[in-house]
This record gives C-alpha cells, structure tokens and sequence, in this order.
C-alpha cells in the first residue's frame, strides 16, 4: 500500500493497494493524510477523524465499514500526513486536533521570553513579516487555507484571498507593495497549482504569473521573492521520491520561461534570497538529513554547507551577516554567522540563540519569521501550555472486535 500525491483532481493524498510485480495498482481511499496498515486495519483520516478499517492484507479488500477511533485529530497539511502511529502490538499513539485551532502568533526575544502576541489563537500555517515590518501575511484556515494581512500596530487585519481554493506560501515584494503566493489544493483544482500575485492592500485583481504542471506533484510552492523584484523562487517534485522537490526560478520579465536552479538528489527546501540577492540560502537532504547550504544567484555550481548537525528553514538578518534556523534538537533555535561580501561565502561560528518547545507541530513551511535585526522573533507557537498533547491507547483493536 501506498500513498500517492500526484492526483491533480484531488485535494487529498490517493492511498493506493498494488502488487511489487506492477501487475495491480488500485486505489483504496483519498484522504487528507497518509495511512498505515496494522493489526489487520487500515488506520487513515476521514473527515478530521482518526478511524480503522478492517481489511486483508493479502486481497487489498475492505472488509467492514470504517470505525472511528478520534474525531479530531491532528493533521499536517503542508506534508498530507496526520499525527498518529500504531504498532503491531495494539499500542496506538495520535495528537488530538482541536489544538491545531488554538495556534498562537507570538513574539518572542533572543533569550526566548514570550514577549506578546499578534493576535487570537486561530489555525495558523505560514508567516511573513513585511519589509518594514509594520504588517504580516498569515496564511490560515483548515482544510482550506486563506491569506489575510495583519497591522502589528493597530492591531487590525484584512483578508487578501477569496475562493474555494487553497491559498498558501506568501511572499513580500521588497517594496511592500505587492504580495505573491501560491493557489491549490481546493476543489476547483483541475490544473495544477498557481502562482499569483496581488497589491498587499488588497485592492485590485490578483495577477497570474505562472500555472505549474500538475504532473510534478501536489506539493509545489512558493518560497521568496528577489530583492531586485526580478525573479520568484519556487519549489516543485514529490517529497521523498524519484528526484525530490526541486527549486525554480521564475523571471518576471522577458519570455517568463522557468529554470531550475538547485535539483537533486534529495529534497531542495525552503530557498531564500539573501539581502543583497547575491546568495540563497536553502535546506536540502541530500546527504539524507535537511541541512543548510548557500549556493550564489545566479547559479555557479558552488554551494557551502551552513548547518553541521541538522536545520531546516532558514532566514537571513536584514544585514546578511547572520542565517538563523530551527535545529534538530527540540525547539533549538541557531544563528550562523556569515559573510558573503567577497567572491566566495564564509561560515563562521553557529550557536544557539534560543530553545522554544511550543512551537507548531507543523514543519512544512514557515513557521516563524524574524526582525530585520536578528533580536525578535514572530513564531506560530501552541499557547503557553506547551507542546501539543499525545494520547496513548492500549490494545485499541480490542474494542473494535466488540
């Protein structure tokens, strides 16, 4: 069994059955998340709810109606997969989902102080403060997710996207005045994802700039925006299979035409152009863990390693001369000091700026942003409860049988 996200009909993840002889390839189920057989059943999310399906094995056949075993839980849209796990000896261990609407957007300081909040805990995703960090995009809203800009200082906020689609990955132009992002995964989704643009005051039609094939995957997506306002990165591919996620250049002038510019192996993450647009920062796992590395803009063919133990998500201080990421250690937050004013990009010492345990459960985008310099940071956190909770079951197929 297998999940497959290439359905370009489908907002969901397509579980399919097929034999390693290629002779059957069948689909099960669709779902907004993965699914795992054990004990017998096929445990998948339906609806928000966690439930178990009895099926065999050897036929790829459903055998009974579906018993819910959760009627929330927690689901990772930026990866399709849902917070549960269940071993062969009936332990079942999942993340309640009503947490995910109670997301908190906070600031906090370099000794990780909460200092406030931005507002009302909501459902969350993505975060970009503004050049002049007086607004921030958020994009929220489960299943579905929309973009809406907040004013820090009057604390007010404005819808920006509308529709029946998903709205996702928002990016500032270096002016402030516009704000691209990528659409898909909603219902009318029939042709690939796009990438708009639109005035970040929310006035006026939002622009199309490119129609992505569907072929390559359900999981492409925006990543940053040139300083020089010329070009747009995005990521496109399948996480973990074949090649991975690639990173592409979109020019905004000329004949618009695509480029790659970092691709396999492994998966190409999270890009961002540095201040001065010369460099990009990005995580990749080609070595089979994400690290991250600098390549120049444009692209030479060199690259330099940042991160020696693991990160993911990078961002830069407004003066180039720090790279901030999350490590691989719980709620490790490091900065690397850099320097990239010479032909060739130094790495110099990395520390550890601060830890936070409460941050979104979610690491499929960005989760946190920070000041231009380096002394705040705005975080999508769980609340000062802390980490979300887990729920243990034990010996769960036992009432099933009942």
């Amino acid at each position: 069994m297998a999940a497959n996200h290439n359905d370009p009909s489908s907002p969901d993840t397509a579980v399919f059955f097929a034999s390693l002889d290629g002779k059957e390839n069948r689909l099960l189920i669709s779902s907004r998340s993965h699914a795992i057989y054990t004990s017998g059943y096929l445990l998948y999310v339906r609806d928000n709810a966690l439930v178990a399906r009895p099926i065999n094995p050897s036929s790829g056949r459903f055998e009974h109606d579906a018993t819910v075993l959760n009627d929330d839980v927690q689901v990772d849209a930026g990866l399709w997969r849902g917070t549960f796990t269940a071993s062969e000896n009936g332990t079942l261990l999942y993340q309640p989902g009503s947490a995910g609407a109670g997301l908190n957007l906070a600031w906090f300081d370099q000794s990780g102080k909460q200092e406030s909040t931005v507002s009302t805990p909501d459902d969350y995703r993505q975060v970009e403060l503004s050049p002049d960090e007086k607004k921030v995009v958020v994009s929220m809203g489960e299943p579905l997710a929309a973009l809406w800009v907040y004013e820090l200082t009057r604390k007010t906020r404005t819808r920006l996207t509308f529709g029946n689609e998903n709205y996702s990955h928002p990016v500032w132009s270096r002016d402030g005045s516009q704000i691209a992002y990528t659409q898909g995964g909603g219902a009318a989704n029939d042709a690939g994802h796009k990438i708009l643009s639109k005035a970040s005051n929310g006035t006026g039609q939002e622009q199309l700039l490119l129609t992505l094939d569907p072929s390559t995957g359900m999981q492409q997506a925006l990543c940053d925006w040139s300083p020089d306002g010329r070009y747009l990165m995005f990521r496109s591919g399948v996480s973990g299979t074949g090649d991975g996620f690639d990173l592409w250049v979109l020019p905004l002038f000329g004949d618009r035409k695509p480029f790659p510019y970092i691709t396999g192996p492994g998966d190409q993450l999270y890009a961002q152009f540095s201040p001065d647009g010369r460099w990009v920062a990005y995580a990749s796992t080609e070595t089979g863990r994400s690290e991250i590395y600098v390549a120049p803009f444009p692209k030479t063919g060199a690259k330099w390693q940042v991160s020696q133990n693991g990160g993911m998500l990078p961002r830069w201080r407004r003066d180039g001369a720090e790279l901030y990421f999350p490590g691989f250690n719980s709620g490790e937050f490091l900065a690397a000091q850099v320097n990239g004013r010479g032909p060739n990009f130094e790495v110099g010492e990395i520390h550890n700026v601060f830890n936070i345990n409460n941050m979104s459960p979610s690491i499929a985008s960005e989760q946190y942003d920070v000041s231009g310099d380096g002394k705040r940071f705005l975080v999508i956190t769980t609340g000062e409860a802390g980490t979300l909770p887990l729920t243990l079951v034990q010996n769960w197929t036992a009432e099933l049988r009942h």
